[in-house]
């Protein structure tokens, strides 16, 4: 078991509690070539701090300069808005994919192409939280397509349990006859 002292914390811990050093370059910004530790070349190859301040150190300095993550965000977004949309409405179609394609509603009165019911127009279909529930999740989530592809991965019989796939109309009727407002 081979072992590093973490210069930060000052703790001796294992060498899969550090991060590995990425491809340096071969001379540093001055000009000058890194010196090489022959004697110690392997832990060389890890990061000088363990991962538990390393990230610690990263996450207090988003914390620092959240405003200016906020910024790029928002400035990338502007540049790729197209991007960006095409993206949110894949994502849309794997989630619509996943809960049927269709209203899942039995009195759904929409005629369909080859005489079947239920909505199947993706424009037209909503997700709905089947207990009515959607209100607690509004302001947790800043997308809830995000939330549900996670839940899709972690655990999609939960997804089915939880939301279901209802046109427009099928939907706005269920809202007022269970009063969710």
């Amino acid at each position: 078991m081979k072992t590093k002292v973490c210069t930060k914390c000052k703790k001796n811990k294992r060498l899969q509690n550090f991060y590995k050093r990425s491809a340096r370059k071969s001379r540093s910004k001055y000009g000058k070539p890194y010196k090489k530790h022959s004697d110690n070349q392997e832990k060389e190859e890890y990061q000088q701090w363990c991962k538990d301040c390393f990230n610690q150190k990263c996450h207090n300095y988003y914390l620092k300069h959240k405003d200016k993550y906020k910024q790029r965000a928002t400035n990338w977004k502007k540049l790729h808005r197209e991007e960006h949309r095409e993206q949110a409405k894949k994502e849309r179609m794997r989630v619509v994919t996943f809960l049927g394609g269709k209203c899942s509603s039995p009195n759904c009165k929409w005629a369909n192409d080859d005489d079947s019911y239920g909505c199947n127009d993706p424009r037209a279909l909503q997700i709905d939280h089947i207990n009515g529930d959607g209100y607690k999740y509004k302001n947790s989530y800043k997308s809830e397509i995000y939330y549900i592809l996670k839940l899709i991965k972690e655990n999609p019989d939960k997804v089915r349990k939880k939301f279901q796939l209802l046109c427009a109309n099928c939907n706005w009727i269920k809202r007022a006859e269970n009063h969710e407002y």
